[in-house]
């Protein structure tokens, strides 16, 4: 009729279902109604591709101590001695020229901003090293066992992630904090303060993947993860981009139950299957993945 508002097509109506849950198989049956014929039922084998994931040892105290590690380290390489006869006379005249006192306490202001710095930064860069790493990773899997290619899968994970870090995609770029400097003539003639506060400051940008036809969303204390897989040819297995997933401390379970779901725009219905991917009660000290004395 003219003037009435355009329906949402049977293809329209089929993702609606899916993203709310609703039975796969009645919607089948209203494309069937749709286009007159029937669909034939969908065939697909799921799989996981996972090593045993690490926990994440990280809480105050090991933060704490990672950064008077740091600290010591920092002391020990970048503070000078003293001078004393054992240093080549001009070294020993410029460095007698300044108060020693008053570079050590300029040093110690910039050491603890530095510290304060890392603080921020370390469980970031913590995450992108485990992330680059081939640990904690992830693999699904959608085989097409027929003779007919199965066209447009959908593939949907779907687990309890508790206080694990789930990252699809490179977190980005790391920024490692600068190295406090012991006063010297730059700071005398204002160079540093001329040349900015992050003089030194070491980055190293990445650049995101792209999504690859994945997308996240919560649904209370689950997470579910979609992979627009495509067309699966006969007798063919895709594969989605690893995840990594990263269980900490409190993870209160040793394994992670994960449900899968696939359905296809040309098939009705839709397979489903559960996985049990194991975590170690072993893993990752922050010491290990990212080193005090880097």
């Amino acid at each position: 009729m003219k003037g009435a508002a355009p329906q949402p097509g049977p293809a329209a109506q089929q993702f609606s279902q899916i993203r709310t849950g609703r039975d796969f198989n009645v919607v089948g049956g209203d494309l069937n109604q749709q286009f007159g014929q029937d669909l034939p039922a969908i065939e697909l084998d799921l799989g996981i591709t996972a090593e045993p994931l690490n926990r994440l040892f990280h809480d105050r105290a090991e933060e704490d101590s990672w950064i008077e590690r740091r600290k010591a380290h920092l002391i020990e390489t970048l503070v000078p001695r003293r001078p004393d006869s054992s240093f080549p006379d001009v070294t020993r005249m410029w460095m007698e020229s300044r108060d020693y006192n008053a570079d050590r306490a300029t040093f110690d202001t910039r050491l603890k901003e530095h510290l304060q710095e890392w603080r921020s930064e370390l469980p970031k860069l913590v995450f992108r090293r485990i992330y680059e790493s081939d640990h904690n990773k992830v693999v699904f899997s959608a085989s097409n066992p027929t003779d007919v290619p199965i066209r447009n899968v959908e593939l949907v994970a779907r687990f309890k992630p508790g206080d694990a870090l789930v990252l699809t995609s490179h977190p980005g770029r790391e920024i490692i904090p600068t190295l406090p400097k012991w006063p010297d003539i730059s700071d005398d003639f204002g160079w540093r303060h001329a040349l900015g506060n992050n003089i030194g400051r070491m980055t190293a940008a990445y650049a995101s993947p792209l999504a690859g036809g994945r997308r996240t969303r919560t649904d209370g204390d689950y997470l579910e993860i979609t992979f627009l897989v495509g067309d699966i040819r006969a007798h063919r297995l895709a594969v989605t981009p690893a995840v990594t997933i990263i269980p900490r401390m409190a993870f209160d379970t040793h394994a992670l139950d994960v449900v899968m779901t696939a359905t296809a725009m040309d098939h009705r219905g839709a397979v489903e299957d559960r996985f049990v991917v194991a975590i170690k009660q072993a893993g990752f000290l922050l010491e290990t993945v990212v080193k005090p004395e880097c």
